[in-house]
């Protein structure tokens, strides 16, 4: 139980610090792939699953790894996106250095 509420920790303080940077297209998919191996590795060492405690930070990978705007609007429309409300799915696409802002805006 302890490295359970551990996990969950670990999680939201690795989003505090994702929210804090700027990323392009290849820093998000680097990111993403951290994040899915992180998860893995934890997976296989810890007997309770650890996916639901970094299912955020899992989403917000998916989200700074996106080749377009078109590609996030289809994940938040087909529910992938359910752990972040618009408002978060917005502050992440804003760390995108490629994506403009007011397309950002325009999309959702």
């Amino acid at each position: 139980a302890v490295v359970s509420t551990q996990s969950g920790h670990y999680g939201r303080d690795l989003e505090k610090l994702v929210l804090n940077c700027s990323y392009n297209q290849l820093g998000g998919l680097m990111f993403d792939k951290q994040v899915r191996s992180l998860v893995t590795f934890l997976s296989t060492k810890i007997q309770w699953s650890v996916r639901d405690k970094f299912m955020r930070l899992t989403q917000l990978a998916m989200l700074l790894s996106t080749e377009k705007l078109t590609e996030a609007k289809d994940y938040h429309d087909n529910g992938m996106l359910a752990r972040l409300g618009s408002v978060e799915l917005k502050q992440c696409l804003r760390l995108r250095v490629d994506f403009r802002k007011d397309d950002i805006e325009k999309m959702l």
